[in-house]
């Protein structure tokens, strides 16, 4: 092909010649032999650089080492396991961040007060889990919300059944009255019904305000459902439970607005690393707890909320 290139480039160069020709046979010569030149150029046969792969995993919120959804499921996977220990063995959740907590005989209220709260903590964490596993295994987003408002409405058949507000001093309207709100929520979400859109809006909104009231003004969030007398623990674990049910919002508000669920995940995890922030350093709730399982749980929340917000 270059020989034969080279000899039509001679023929147009002697026809140029002998013929005068005209300026434009000469624009005509130089346009063939840039064609020539561009089909002789080698085509490169590297490979993508390395560094181009981990910029675009890292804009779809991959990483180096570990890609997003591998991230987004080991943190769901210890969270949904510190929920069912919260809600299995409360007491093992005390030894292992160090709550102090008196074992007489006149303090059995301000225990199951905590109990109930630690109970209230596992559910908005098993909720979120919910949601995000639903969410990850392909499921309809409104049912997925569905599947995690039912473990609210579950926990509230629970505590209606062992008449846990009464064993608290809470009134029993207050049960029945979160059931109903939890049941409408659960039902409507689950068998998709058309007004769902505009409820997703509504059941985010319930929750984040409700659990920036409980985050902010826990003794008063409390009192509000006929919860009073709360101690230190209490009052900790109020304040870490509106944080909790805060980011629970956030999560199934992203889902029903179609948001990116790894973007979504990232104000979650903000939100608990918050918790936590707030809790050690600012209005120290948490101060006298140990600091190793907080302070590991503060980095992996850092970690995963640069990940996925990045």
């Amino acid at each position: 092909m270059r020989s034969s290139s080279l000899a039509l480039a001679c023929f147009f160069l002697c026809a140029s010649a002998t013929t005068k020709a005209s300026d434009e046979s000469l624009n005509a010569l130089e346009s063939f032999l840039l064609a020539q030149k561009s089909l002789r150029a080698p085509r490169s046969i590297v490979r993508e650089r390395p560094e181009s792969t981990r910029e675009a995993l890292r804009l779809r919120g991959g990483s180096d080492l570990v890609d997003a959804e591998t991230t987004a499921k080991v943190m769901t996977a210890l969270l949904t396991l510190t929920g069912l220990q919260g809600a299995i063995s409360p007491k093992s959740v005390y030894d292992q961040y160090g709550f102090k907590i008196s074992s007489k005989k006149k303090d059995k209220r301000n225990n199951d007060v905590l109990d109930f709260i630690m109970e209230f903590n596992s559910v908005a964490t098993l909720g979120s889990c919910v949601l995000t596993w639903a969410m990850m295994n392909g499921a309809d987003p409104m049912k997925a919300i569905g599947f995690a408002w039912s473990t609210w409405a579950l926990s509230s058949l629970k505590n209606i059944k062992d008449n846990r507000a009464a064993k608290v001093g809470m009134p029993a309207w207050t049960q029945k009255l979160t059931l109903a709100i939890n049941g409408f929520f659960a039902v409507s979400f689950a068998t998709g019904q058309t007004y769902c859109p505009v409820l997703g809006k509504i059941a985010a909104g319930w929750s984040i305000l409700n659990g920036l009231f409980s985050a902010l003004r826990p003794k008063k969030f409390a009192a509000s459902w006929g919860l009073n007398d709360l101690d230190s623990n209490s009052v900790a674990m109020m304040k870490h439970f509106g944080y909790q049910v805060a980011a629970f919002g956030l999560l199934s508000g992203g889902v029903a607005e179609g948001t990116d669920l790894m973007k979504t995940l990232g104000y979650f995890w903000a939100t608990y690393l918050a918790s936590l922030a707030d809790a050690k350093f600012i209005s120290k709730t948490f101060a006298d707890l140990k600091d190793g399982p907080i302070y590991v749980w503060m980095l992996l929340q850092t970690a995963v909320t640069a990940k996925f917000l990045r």
